[in-house]
């Protein structure tokens, strides 16, 4: 059994989870608030609420149940690839089990500092651990989190939860910002990017956000960054946030949108264009540090 802390928590799982924490001695003897366990029965045919309990299959991979945000059981298929169902049971499945425990799971990269959080929201291959990745380079900043980003809504401002601090980049980004990643594994088999994980000092409480930005996929002519007022913002967070396909009950449903309105409410949300080239990166941050200095308030 390996044990992490992560989102504040203590993890026990029988499979390696890249990037986690590793718990020290006395957080290993806290009892763990989420258990990823292969299932000692057949999880397939049981039952499924959409809810609290989530039962369902990674095609190729395995099926799987998730229990009240603290169980997480797996049943691989033959010829389940260890590496892909590593990063979905810690990716995407393990953002169902911080929902169910009331969090807010965005799809996003997440950096920090003494004055906040800067949350980057957008789907694979939009940039978000790339845009990180500079600021951490280059501006002083902390990686909080990758591909998932936990936020407790239940705060005034709402907070970030410290996540795994790995990142899977690509051959350019990786190649500009990491001199040893012709060295790194590949994150999983079925891609070409690299696993990376990021060797810093973690932080090890929940920060404030102080802003968050939506990027987008297309490439622009120019840089620029654009307040959203929330009618616009609510509609992309709630696309981007992870493990909704899973959790569609109607308890679920609403308790996502009443979080979603209750970060907007209390954090300015900002859309990100640019040209997309590398070269660019400076001028971007650039941009994305002025909107974080602003003292605006939310629209």
């Amino acid at each position: 059994m390996y044990y992490y802390t992560a989102f504040l928590l203590p993890i026990a799982s029988d499979l390696p989870l890249p990037g986690y924490h590793v718990a020290g001695t006395c957080e290993r003897a806290l009892p763990p608030a989420i258990q990823l366990v292969r299932a000692t029965a057949s999880v397939q045919d049981m039952k499924s609420d959409q809810g609290d309990h989530i039962v369902g299959r990674a095609p190729e991979m395995f099926h799987f149940r998730a229990v009240e945000g603290r169980l997480l059981e797996y049943e691989p298929l033959p010829g389940a690839e260890p590496s892909f169902m590593q990063t979905i049971l810690s990716g995407e499945l393990m953002a169902v089990l911080l929902r169910q425990r009331g969090l807010l799971v965005l799809h996003a990269s997440c950096v920090a500092r003494e004055d906040g959080a800067i949350v980057f929201v957008g789907d694979s291959g939009w940039g978000k651990s790339t845009t990180a990745l500079h600021l951490v380079r280059h501006h002083g900043y902390t990686l909080m989190a990758d591909d998932i980003a936990a936020i407790d809504c239940e705060t005034a401002p709402p907070h970030v939860l410290p996540g795994p601090t790995q990142m899977k980049l690509g051959e350019d980004v990786g190649a500009r910002y990491v001199e040893e990643f012709e060295e790194l594994t590949a994150a999983h088999a079925f891609t070409r990017k690299r696993l990376y994980i990021h060797e810093q000092q973690p932080i090890r409480k929940a920060v404030p956000v102080r802003c968050v930005v939506l990027l987008e996929p297309e490439a622009r002519a120019a840089n620029r960054i654009i307040p959203l007022e929330a009618r616009v913002a609510l509609p992309a967070l709630i696309e981007h946030t992870r493990g909704r396909r899973l959790l569609r009950s109607a308890r679920y449903q609403a308790a996502h949108f009443q979080q979603v309105a209750r970060l907007l409410g209390q954090v300015p949300v900002f859309l990100l264009e640019r040209t997309r080239r590398l070269a660019d990166l400076e001028d971007v941050t650039r941009h994305v540090l002025q909107a974080a200095d602003r003292l605006a308030s939310p629209l």
